[in-house]
């Protein structure tokens, strides 16, 4: 049996998803912070907390999600714009430096994170993963000298995992007597 919060990659993509879409976003975006919230999680980081944060701010503003597809739709360097959660949009930079081939570069107040075309995270992955907002700058160039971060298993927390359950509840509809009613087969199902 496995713990309390230990989904497979599937399962936080599918939570995750429908958590934002309970939250009111499109379906677009919606798939979108599933994928990021996947990608994250697959590399040892709490993408599905920082999803649930983003989520749960009123009238979020300066979206990761919205500003991470654009760069990867466009493949574009951005000069300084904030956003919350910065950790969200390291999914968006991949694809966006596996297309271009070079390397992504996330910097802010000093601190930077690259994203290789293969996926590979160097830099203050820590210290992404804590902000809440950041003026954050993108440019793509070559690989550099920077530390590689070194992922770890995780498991997601019980507040994360009851949050995005709570929001992705309310993508459901309400059973009625009259849907209890008609569920099942009525009678026989030999056609």
């Amino acid at each position: 049996m496995r713990p309390l919060g230990s989904l497979s990659l599937s399962e936080v993509q599918d939570l995750c998803a429908k958590a934002a879409r309970g939250a009111g976003l499109d379906w677009g975006l919606a798939e979108e912070a599933g994928f990021a919230a996947r990608w994250l999680y697959a590399r040892g980081l709490d993408g599905p907390a920082s999803l649930h944060n983003f989520l749960e701010e009123e009238g979020a503003k300066n979206s990761p999600l919205v500003v991470g597809t654009t760069i990867a739709d466009r493949a574009a360097t951005v000069s300084t714009v904030p956003v919350q959660n910065p950790l969200l949009m390291l999914p968006f930079l991949y694809l966006a430096s596996n297309e271009l081939g070079r390397t992504a570069q996330l910097s802010w107040r000093g601190f930077q994170v690259l994203v290789t075309p293969t996926g590979m995270i160097r830099g203050n992955v820590r210290e992404l993963a804590s902000e809440a907002l950041a003026d954050v700058s993108i440019m793509f160039g070559d690989d550099q000298a920077v530390p590689i971060y070194k992922p770890t298993t995780m498991d997601i927390s019980p507040t994360t995992l009851s949050g995005l359950t709570s929001l992705a509840m309310k993508t459901t509809v309400p059973a009625t007597a009259a849907s209890r009613a008609d569920a099942g087969a009525g009678g026989g199902d030999n056609d």
